[in-house]
């Protein structure tokens, strides 16, 4: 099932370099067909010259288009997505609606030379407005979807899409379309070197710490109401002491012994004297007992709170959370480094699809600057890819810290622009995590599942990062926000008892029925 592709006028970009350092360009692709074989069962040679050709003539990074389609159908062309909600299908799994938009038929996604220039030119078009990273993943996400969104069934985002398809296309760059030239860099880029380093570099903004919101005070138990009068215990006038029991002495040597009842530990006396409670035995009245259970339960409680609260802010940092944060440092360490070290030109000359590989060759061949290439891939290297799958495999970093920072892993072969903005991103994330990390640690578990305390380190984060972005626009540096105050300690589940009188000391011992008489 041959088929035949008249060459079509570019309708995408040529490299930077081409237009701006004067180098000779890439020679046009020579006129003629290129055919296309294909399979009976619809299978499509990805290594075929054709996909070389037409990336060629759209200025497209050499295998995007093979990647893309192993990634979608793994190269057959009349696959058919087995969802029946969709209808993707083809070589690329263009779905009718696109097909429509890009005047293609239904039949024509599964003709892989249509669908192919048809995806080409969409894929070059969105290229020129946001990069050629940005642009694979509107193939998978739409171009309304946010870049680091999942989307759908298969759990990945756009930025995931692209980063493996631009990883796939490794294999095919090698092979070039037939009679026609992919992209290079000039020979004045190569020679010129990479730009001078920065001068002063650029502040490295300061941490941000949050304090989280008050916590509402839990309902105070009510306190019993004192008795009018509280019952001491005798002392003996001339040493001060309390009298523990008394001997009284009959006409006939008879004596009879009184002793004062148990009233317990020191807490139990004071709780039962606030009671007006003087031998428990006595009681008849069952709310004084309420009272005193319920007042014991407040007491025993708060002082349980306490305990967990001092365990919860002295207890010592996990393994696991050390890892976390050493690796959270790194990252941010290994940003503020490349923002600091590496101009916005630099970083231009060493990345892209193209210029990266290329100097990688000229670094082995000895080139003037290849000692600082090599520094310049050692220092990335923190924050490459791989380092982000390990940190998954090793459960260094929570799901939603993966999330929002492995997408925008350091990628050198993505455009320098989608290269800077992942650094921007990366700064800015590694940074909200650190904070969120120590803003969780002053939390008191009631509140880490509460909604309206999330909220309020995303609102106020958001404030402070606002507001230093702002001082650095108007000429200075936000300077470090006071450290976040602790939180407040939990309030006491019921107020001490009022103070009252001292009551009178008893001048006489009077003996009561309920002593133990030995």
């Amino acid at each position: 099932m041959p088929h035949v592709v008249v060459p079509e006028s570019s309708v995408g970009y040529p490299s930077g370099a081409f237009v701006d350092q004067g180098g000779p360009g890439a020679p046009p692709p020579p006129a003629g067909p290129v055919a296309l074989n294909v399979a009976p069962g619809g299978g499509v040679n990805l290594n075929d010259p054709f996909f070389r050709r037409v990336e060629a003539e759209r200025g497209l990074p050499s295998g995007i288009l093979s990647a893309m389609a192993e990634k979608e159908s793994g190269g057959n062309a009349l696959k058919v997505n087995p969802d029946p909600r969709s209808s993707a299908s083809g070589l690329f799994q263009i779905t009718a609606p696109t097909a429509r938009g890009w005047g293609l038929s239904s039949a024509d996604r599964f003709d892989p030379v249509k669908s192919t220039i048809a995806t080409a030119n969409t894929l070059a078009q969105r290229a020129q407005q946001v990069g050629i990273v940005r642009a694979v993943g509107m193939h998978y996400g739409g171009p309304d979807t946010p870049f680091t969104q999942t989307v759908g069934a298969s759990g990945l985002s756009p930025a995931q899409y692209a980063s493996d398809v631009v990883q796939r296309a490794d294999k095919y760059s090698g092979a070039p379309a037939q009679g026609a030239t992919v992209a290079f860099p000039s020979a004045a880029f190569v020679d010129t070197g990479p730009p001078a380093g920065p001068g002063r570099p650029p502040p490295v903004p300061p941490p941000i710490t949050i304090a989280p919101p008050a916590a509402a005070a839990p309902p105070a138990l009510a306190v019993p109401a004192p008795a009018p009068v509280w019952p001491g215990t005798p002392h003996d006038p001339a040493t001060g002491m309390p009298i523990a029991g008394r001997t009284q002495e009959y006409q006939g040597g008879r004596t009879e012994t009184y002793r004062a009842p148990e009233l317990g530990s020191f807490d139990q006396q004071m709780m039962a004297r606030y009671l007006g409670i003087k031998d428990p035995s006595l009681i008849n009245d069952p709310q004084k007992i309420t009272d005193y259970f319920a007042w014991k339960q407040a007491l025993d409680d708060r002082a349980d709170i306490h305990k967990e609260d001092i365990a919860r802010i002295y207890a010592p940092t996990s393994e696991s959370e050390r890892a976390a944060v050493t690796r959270l440092d790194q990252i941010k360490h290994t940003v503020d480094h490349i923002a600091q070290t590496y101009t916005p030109e630099q970083i231009d000359y060493y990345v892209g699809l193209l210029q990266y590989p290329a100097h990688i060759i000229q670094q082995h061949l000895g080139a003037p600057w290849a000692d600082q290439f090599a520094q310049f891939r050692k220092d990335i290297a923190p924050i490459a890819p791989g380092t982000f799958d390990a940190d998954a495999k090793n459960n260094i970093l929570t799901g939603s810290e993966l999330g929002t920072l492995a997408p925008l892993a350091l990628n050198p072969r993505d455009p320098a622009a989608q290269f800077k903005a992942n650094l921007q991103g990366l700064s800015d994330n590694v940074r909200r995590a650190e904070a969120f990390r120590g803003y969780v640690r002053t939390l008191r578990p009631d509140q880490i599942s509460d909604p309206t305390v999330l909220e309020h380190f995303n609102d106020e984060y958001d404030r402070q990062l606002n507001q230093q972005r702002l001082d650095m626009m108007q000429g200075g540096s936000a300077p470090p926000p006071a450290a976040a105050a602790p939180p407040p300690p939990p309030p006491p589940v019921q107020a001490a008892p009022p103070p009252a009188p001292a009551p009178p000391r008893s001048r006489a011992w009077a003996p009561t029925s309920t002593w133990v008489v030995q």
